[in-house]
């Protein structure tokens, strides 16, 4: 190439001039723009802003921390009714009538009972049923007296067992009682008249205990281990 200053021949890599010393800078090309070429600009597309949505920060909550909010003291006279009188005399009664079946032997029986089973032999196999389980229900409303005594975890729910469970005693005596006796001396009525009274108290009876005993369900949460731990 040439210096594009003195014109003197210098090497192609030559950045300057070794006879002026003038610095060489390449050549740049023009490009014109040719007739009838023109570039169109597309107008750029407008973007609305988005509202913001502001997102409510989710409250806290601790599920272990929900067993801790401190419940409001409940009224215990029906509790302390229960499990210091009501439950155990039911039991005594349960067990003094068991002892009179033909279950502990005939020395127990009035005569005016015998003199029943000789007119009517059947009955004596449905006292002695009777009698035995009068006699579970009485050790079970025990179990359940002390149960509840020591405010043991699902003792509420041994108490409605005990109640179901003598409502099915009374179901099963006083239907087979109407069975096996006919209309004699009006007995069977009186055992079906007994039945019908014995569904509606015991009935009531289980629906008042477990609308009680559900509101006071956290107080029951006493288990063997612990108690043995003490």
């Amino acid at each position: 190439m040439y210096c594009f200053r003195c014109g003197k021949p210098i090497s192609d890599e030559s950045f300057f001039c070794k006879y002026c010393g003038t610095r060489q800078v390449p050549e740049v090309e023009t490009v014109e723009p040719q007739e009838n070429e023109t570039v169109e600009l597309q107008e750029s597309e407008t973007v609305e802003p988005q509202e913001k949505i502001e997102v409510a920060p989710k409250a806290q909550t601790n599920d272990a921390d929900a067993n801790d909010i401190p419940h409001q003291p409940l009224p215990m006279n029906w509790h302390s009714f229960l499990v210091h009188f009501a439950l155990w005399a039911g039991a005594v009664y349960l067990l003094g009538t068991a002892v009179q079946s033909p279950l502990f032997g005939t020395d127990y029986i009035s005569s005016e009972a015998a003199a029943t089973f000789n007119r009517f032999p059947v009955l004596k196999t449905v006292e002695t049923i009777h009698g035995a389980m009068l006699f579970l229900c009485a050790i079970m409303r025990f179990y359940t007296a002390y149960q509840m005594l020591k405010m043991r975890k699902g003792a509420p729910q041994k108490l409605y067992i005990v109640l179901i469970a003598e409502l099915v005693v009374a179901v099963f005596y006083a239907l087979a009682g109407a069975v096996v006796i006919p209309d004699y001396d009006g007995k069977s009525i009186n055992l079906v008249t007994a039945l019908v009274y014995t569904i509606i108290t015991s009935g009531l009876l289980l629906f008042v205990n477990y609308r009680y005993y559900k509101k006071r369900e956290h107080l029951f949460l006493r288990t063997k281990e612990s108690q043995l731990r003490k």
